[in-house]
Formats: C-alpha cells, structure tokens, sequence
C-alpha cells in the first residue's frame, strides 16, 4: 500500500480562491472504449479539464509543463512559449509543439487517454542542444479541481513500488500524477502560496519540499533532469480509492506509449465505417464532418449511454469559482441531446440516436416535463420549464421510427406523457430556446405544433384515435394563431417592413391570449450592464428563431412574412467576418464577451453564432437555393482543430486579449449543437430537402389546409379573451369538471359535461353560433373536488376572421 512520504505540511492555506479555465477550447479528446472513463480538454497547448467517471464531472483545472535553467529564465507553457495544435488524424489524440522564442529549447508532447483505463497519457520529447539540456529543467504542474471543484482538495506526495508520486483526494474521488522516468523532486502546495509555480517564479529555484497540503485550492509539482531523459510519459490517472487510482497510474504506464497510441486510433478508426459519406458535400475534404461526427460520438457519456452533453467546456471558465463551474455545458440539455442524436442519425447512425432516446425516455418526469437541464444520472440543475425541451424528445422518437430505427423499443409512453405536458403548459413557454425569458415564441411553437402532430401520428398507430384528435385539434388550434401571437404590424427596425416576427410575445401564467398587436407587450431583455434598461417593445427584438417554422413543415419558405422577417434580421443580426458570415441570437443580447473584451461575468454583448449559419443554410435549402456557401461559411468559422465555437468575435481585432474577428471568443468550444446543425446541413444539401423535415406536418399545414379544424382553447393557464363566430370553444383541464354556461347573459343557461382522454386531460366543448353577438358566460365545478371554481369566466365573440397567409 502506498504511504506518505512525510509530515512537512505546506503553508498558505487555503490558497487563492479557484477559478476554472478557458472556455475556448482547441481539443476535446477520449478514447472510444468505453472503459476509458475519462475525457480531457485542450487549451493554449495545455490539458484543461479532465472528466472522470462520467463525462458531467471535471476533476482538474490544467496541467502544464514548466521550464527553467535555474538561473535567468522561467517559462509555463501558456505564457511566453509559442505553441502550435494539431488534431491527429482519424481520432480525438492532440500533437503540441512548443518552443522557446529565443531558440534555446523545444519540445513535442502526445496527448491521449489510455484506450482501457481512466488515464490521461502525455508523451513529451524535449529538443535543445547538449549545453541546454544539462542545464535545463522541466517540471509537471498540476491543478486538481477533485469533485467538480478546487476548494477543500487534499494533496499529498506518496512512496508506492518503491516510486515517489504526486495524489490528490476530495470525497473519495483520487487522482495520481507520475512519470515513466522517475521524478527527482516533487512537491505540494496551496496555489499562490506554497506550490511550486510560485516557488520557481521567485528565483528560478524548486526549494521547497512539502509532503501534504490539506483542505484548500492545492497544486501538485514534479521536477524532471532532462539531462536524464529528454523523452517522457507523464500519466494522470483517476480512482474511487487510492489503491485503485494509484494501480491505474502504474498499470497504463506499463505499457509502452506506442502501443497505447496505436490501440486509441484503432478504436476511433472502427468508427468511421458508422457513417454515410457526406464528405463529398463539404467544402474542405470532410474534416469538419469527420471531427463533427467524433465529437458527436466523443460526448456521450460511458456510463450513462445515450447522455450526451451539449460541451465539454465551461464559458469563460477563466472567471468562474466552484459554484459557477458546476454550471457549465457539460450538462444534458433535452434540447442539445436530440439535436446531437439527430446529427448522428443524418449521418447514418441509429444506434448512438437510439440510445439518447432511451436514455430520454427513463430521465421523464412523471407529470411528462423534463429538467431544464441535468447531470447524466437524472439530478436536476436548472429548474425552468421550455416547452421545446418536452417535444424535442418526440420527434427524436418520431424520426427513428420512419427511419425504422426504434428496434424493439416502445417510446409511446414517454410520447404520450411529454405531448399531455405540451397541452397542459402550452402554448406559452416560461422559457424559449435561449432560457432567457418566456412567452409566444416562433422557435418554440414550431416545434410545439410539429411534435403534436407526430404524438398524433403514433397515437393513430396504436388505434388511440381520441388522443389522435385533441392532439391534432390543439396543434391547429396553436398552427392559426402563430401570427397573431407572434407577429407585429408595427416594425421600426427597418424601414419599409413593418410586418415580421419577433423574437418573443411574453406572458405571465393565468394572462389573457394575446389580443392585440404582437410587438406592444414589453419586452425584458436579460444580461444587460447593471444601470442599462432592458425593457424594449417586443417589435424592437428579433432573432431568426422563426425559421423553425419552415425547417419543420408549419410556414412555406415563400411565405411572405417570412421573407420579409428575414429581410429584418439580416438588416439588424447579420454579421460578416473575414472566416465566414454569421448571425446574432437577437439584438441588444447580453450574453456574450463584454465590449472591452473582458470575459461574460452577468452581463455582456451577445456575439455572432455559427450555429445560426446552418440554420439559415436549412432556410436556403427549404427554399430551393444554394446552401453550399453556409456549408463553407461553417467550416470557415471552425478553429484549425475543427471545433465549431459557439460565438465568435464580431468587432475589430484586439491581439492584446487574443480576440480576432471571426475567430473564438471566451464562450463554449465546442457547442455540439453547432456540429449536429453542421452534419445535417451537409445531409439536407446532398438530398436537396430539408433533413429535419416533418412530412405530415408539411402535409397538413402547407399541402392540404382543408382537414384543418376550427377550435379556440381556453384553459385557466391561458384564457382566451374572445373566440370566433362559427367556431367551437374548448375547455381544457387536468381533471373532470362540469360547466355551466350561458349565451345571452344567464337568461337561460346549459350544463355540460367534460369527456376524460388517454393524455390525462379532460375537456368540453361549446360550439358558438354564427350570428352570436354576446359574450359566453360560464362557470366551472370541479366534479372530484365537489366545488366551483369560485370565480365566473367570460369570453367575447368575434365575427369570422381569415386564416394565416400561406
């Protein structure tokens, strides 16, 4: 067993208050065996976070070498060395190559996980002359962030097979740091006190010696003699106990390093026979579609199969602590995971795709919602409720089973469950897409109306036929009012259109169905600089969320409102860059890198997303053009490792903070969901249709507007203030009721009975005359609880109106 080298306690504690890294990543890495539970992060040159056992849990901040002479200089690699990245071919293993700008000294480093074992491998080749090599130093520097945090991390400097290495421990959860050639000092020690960067910054020396440094922000430090060794492993490996850690570390550097290399790209190279071949539609050889398709494949998570996170990456990780870094992407969102599988079935595999949908389907909540988003075992962390969020996983369901990939599978259930949520909740959501606020919103909508539709599609399979007609009678009802929800008449953005969508009619639960114009409501926009007003007339903030309408079949590409909304959002979103052209989420967006540069603490500038380039690609593609431009546009904004960033940097350059226009900034690298977009834009070009394309949506909404059926909704969650002539009003609750009605002011009066359904809903309908001119009156008792509901509901009627422009 190992023991401790001593009782020399470091000082400092509990050193400096810790801080994740940089968001921006230029690696993600893992090996494909599932055995390998670790994945890594590179930035700058240097290893970031490593996540062990599940992809959700970082449990380092860096490491990185240190070079010294001993007597004039002191180098780390992410300060004053240059250093270069390269993607290996055909898998997730990085080549570094780092070198002094005096010319004194070089060197190569390798970085690859073990292909069976959690353990992060890094082979270094230093180059220098005789002269230097005897006189230079390297040491390993480590940060572990044990239990997805640096606070109250436990280091100590251990003796085991009669080596010396370095451990860390936090609730259970060990690490263990080594080389294959013996290091000839090590030391622990409290960041910005005691540890061995800033030993060796002040006078170019490692003197100090300490065996344990307990409960606080601890770094680990080992001192190679080139002279010894100019070629050398360096092995990181991860436990449940020391033993089992401390085995892992000797057992993966026992093997030799090339056949350790040659295993991890063997494994990756398996799976590029999974895809189909849509290389041929890129506009670079396929590497952005290759490295898109591993990432994809990377994410997912080993334990948990069919969790996939929407990045290994914690955005402007730089300036969050522990609690800030808990949030981070390396979350599921329902949303991100469908667009992640839905990539990976454009590109021709079920399996992964199948796997989410299950995974999906065992994480519902039993009212039929899920978590806003959660760690991979189900625990929820953000707790808003987005209606997109509950449908993604049904047309995920509903695309394997016309692509007959749902196996022996039944996700009818969890279909069932998540579409009587949709009804219940919608149409308003608390929160849209971009989790910032709620109300009518184009995007959600879309995917609202087309997820009901393909619930009604597997209802009629099953012979639920009363099912089939609420859910097709709510997504009508919700398809005939999208443009008086979520369009104004009175734009001010550019001049000549006063006509458009915008990006979201907000709402408060138990508010009236919107009535008027849909761009008066105010608008809060969030993420603004403490002093500045975030409240704009909801006609002054657009995004092109609305093209979801076209990508699922609810609005022609030509449809006029549309066309002119595009015309808006180009004029107020669209941003061009030396890589490539992109949009803006929405204007006056705060998320994003603050205008002097400085990293998203709160509050920012929302910045150009190379995701809304293939979502405007899609557009093109529903619309009969050329989408091939996007196609380059995406691959043009993608860093040399083929990441795709979630924002890029929209302004004129700023080489002081490392910001260049078109390239990253300090947000989320990579965003899955943009290689998901990426992958099925390459899909929907070489089949000249959209990929995500629902049939029997386009069918009923655009093709054939005769099966449509007139009914209003009305529900104590969003109660309509009027409902047509000639149209039937339907009640919808959660339980059985009674109501009691009246046509000409209670003069006379009806009774009616609710009809309960398989969704769990009960409703009732009042068909109001052709010739009404008097508001319906009615009550409500609710037959289980035996009581009223206390208060009297009225509804004015309207005379017939047209229906949506098409």
């Amino acid at each position: 067993m190992a023991r401790i080298r001593g009782n020399n306690h470091a000082f400092g504690w509990p050193g400096l208050e810790p801080r994740w890294t940089h968001g921006d990543k230029d690696g993600i890495g893992t090996a494909y065996s599932a055995a390998s539970r670790i994945w890594f992060t590179v930035w700058n040159g240097i290893v970031t976070e490593v996540y062990y056992p599940t992809v959700d849990m970082p449990q380092m901040r860096d490491v990185q070498l240190l070079f010294t002479d001993g007597q004039s200089f002191f180098h780390q690699e992410t300060k004053y060395l240059e250093s270069r990245i390269q993607r290996m071919p055909s898998c997730l293993g990085y080549r570094v190559e780092g070198a002094d700008p005096d010319g004194r000294y070089a060197y190569v480093k390798e970085i690859i996980a073990d292909p069976h074992l959690p353990c992060l491998l890094q082979r270094v080749t230093v180059q220098a002359n005789r002269e230097w090599l005897s006189r230079l130093k390297t040491y390993v520097l480590c940060a572990p962030h044990l239990d997805v945090g640096g606070s109250a991390n436990n280091a100590f400097v251990v003796q085991s097979c009669g080596r010396e290495l370095l451990v860390a421990e936090k609730n259970g959860t060990w690490l263990a740091l080594m080389c294959n050639t013996p290091f000839s000092r090590l030391s622990v020690g409290y960041v910005g006190a005691s540890d061995g960067w800033t030993d060796l910054s002040d006078g170019f020396q490692f003197d100090w010696q300490f065996d344990q440094a307990l409960n606080g922000n601890i770094a680990l430090t080992g001192e190679l003699e080139l002279a010894a060794a100019q070629e050398f492993v360096v092995g990181i490996a991860f436990g449940n106990s020391q033993q089992r850690a401390i085995a892992t570390l000797f057992q993966s550097l026992a093997q030799p390093f090339e056949s350790q290399r040659s295993r991890f790209v063997e494994q990756w190279e398996r799976t590029h026979k999974s895809h189909d071949p849509l290389e041929d539609q890129s506009g670079d050889g396929g590497l952005l579609f290759h490295a898109s398709y591993t990432l994809l494949l990377a994410h997912e998570d080993k334990a948990f199969q069919g969790a996939i996170v929407a990045s290994l990456a914690i955005p402007w990780g730089e300036a969050k602590g522990d609690l800030e870094g808990e949030g981070g992407y390396h979350l599921v969102w329902t949303r991100d995971l469908v667009q992640c599988a839905l990539g990976l079935l454009a590109a021709g595999n079920v399996e992964t795709p199948l796997r989410s949908l299950i995974y999906l389907a065992t994480s519902q909540s039993d009212d039929g919602s899920f978590a806003q988003n959660f760690w991979v075992d189900g625990t929820p962390f953000w707790t808003g409720i987005q209606l997109d969020e509950l449908a993604f996983p049904i047309l995920l369901a509903h695309k394997l089973w016309r692509s007959d990939g749902l196996r022996d599978f039944d996700p009818y259930p969890m279909v069932l469950k998540a579409a009587a949520y949709l009804i219940r909740q919608g149409p308003a959501t608390r929160q849209e897409r971009w989790e910032e606020a709620g109300g009518y919103s184009p995007s959600t909508l879309a995917v609202y109306i087309a997820a009901l539709v393909c619930a009604a599609n597997f209802a009629a399979d099953r012979g639920d036929s009363d099912s089939e007609g609420l859910l097709l009678q709510v997504a009508d009802w919700a398809e005939a009012n999208i443009e008086a929800w979520t369009v104004t008449n009175e734009g001010t953005l550019l001049e000549g259109v006063r006509r458009h969508y915008v990006r979201l009619n907000p709402f408060e639960p138990g508010d009236p169905l919107p009535a008027g114009d849909a761009g008066r409501p105010v608008l809060t926009v969030k993420n603004l600089a403490e002093g500045l007003d975030g409240s704009y007339p909801a006609r002054e903030i657009v995004d092109p969320g609305f093209l979801e309408l076209v990508r699922y079949g609810v609005r022609l590409a030509d449809d006029a409102t549309v066309r002119d909304s595009i015309r808006v959002v180009d004029a107020t979103l669209k941003v061009d860059t030396p890589s490539g052209t992109c949009w803006r989420r929405y204007n006056n967006d705060g998320y994003g890198q603050r205008e002097d540069g400085g990293p998203f603490v709160g509050s920012g500038k929302g910045r150009g997303w190379p995701l809304l380039t293939g979502e405007r690609g899609h557009y093109e593609v529903a619309s009969g053009g050329d989408a091939c431009q996007y196609v380059r546009w995406m691959e043009g904004l993608a860093t040399p490792t083929h990441l795709l960033p979630e924002q890029v940097w929209d302004e004129d350059d700023r080489p002081e903070q490392h910001l260049k226009r078109g390239r990253p900034t300090g947000s989320a690298v990579p965003l899955l969901w943009a290689h998901a977009e990426y992958i099925k834009l390459l899909r929907s070009v070489r089949e000249g249709r959209v990929f995500d394309l629902i049939p029997e949506v386009a069918d009923r909404y655009i093709r054939n507007r005769s099966v449509l059926q007139n009914y209003q909704v009305w529900s104590i969650q969003h109660p309509s203030a009027s409902v047509q002539c000639g149209h039937t009003l339907r009640i919808h609750a959660e339980t059985a009721f009674e109501v009691h009605s009246s046509l000409d002011n209670w003069s006379t009066t009806t009774d009616a009975h609710s009809t309960s359904t398989n969704l769990g809903i009960d409703y009732c309908d009042l068909v109001i005359p052709d010739n009404q001119r008097v508001s319906l009156q009615f009550a409500l008792f609710w037959t289980v609880a035996r009581r009223w509901e206390g208060r009297d509901f009225e509804v004015a009627c309207t005379e017939r109106e047209g229906g949506a422009s098409q």
